[in-house]
């Protein structure tokens, strides 16, 4: 009895070992370009076949890096609004705050000014994942992948 105990226990383990074998999962890197240009911030996300997203934030050289993505085809979005400073809309016609308030704003939180320095605006198509028209197979292992957007 106690052999085939035995038995069953490193047959288990042997198939447990064969069915992640093939199951790596990816390390996607690169850099986020916009007209040939580094994009300084925002967010990627991979959006993955069977549900799921799978997001970076975008550094101010361009790059990003997404780890344990399950091999497969994934669809990308990005988007640079998240890096876009606010505005504070009041009696100006909506156009955002009046310099005095945008300087006490910026004294107040000097985030405020660098994330102003770093938006892009792009086009709002690239933060649909029906609309980017961004597709990347994602194998497994280190792989480079820059996301070039017109």
């Amino acid at each position: 009895m106690r052999k085939a105990t035995r038995r069953c226990g490193w047959i288990l383990c042997l198939c447990a070992i064969l069915m992640t074998a093939g199951c790596g999962k990816g390390a996607v890197s690169g850099k986020v370009l916009y007209q040939g240009k580094p994009v300084p911030a925002g967010s990627v996300s991979f959006v993955l076949e069977g549900g799921g997203v799978m997001s970076s934030s975008i550094e101010e050289d361009g790059s990003y890096a997404i780890q344990n993505v399950p091999p497969g085809q994934v669809k990308i979005t990005v988007e640079t609004e998240s890096a876009r400073p606010p505005s504070v809309q009041g009696e100006h016609g909506g156009k955002g705050a009046p310099d005095f308030m945008m300087k006490y704003i910026k004294e107040k939180d000097p985030k405020v000014a660098e994330r102003g320095k770093r938006y892009i605006r792009i086009p709002e198509q690239y933060g649909d994942p029906g609309q980017s028209n961004l597709t990347y197979q994602v194998k497994s292992g280190k792989q480079e992948h820059d996301i070039d957007l017109k």
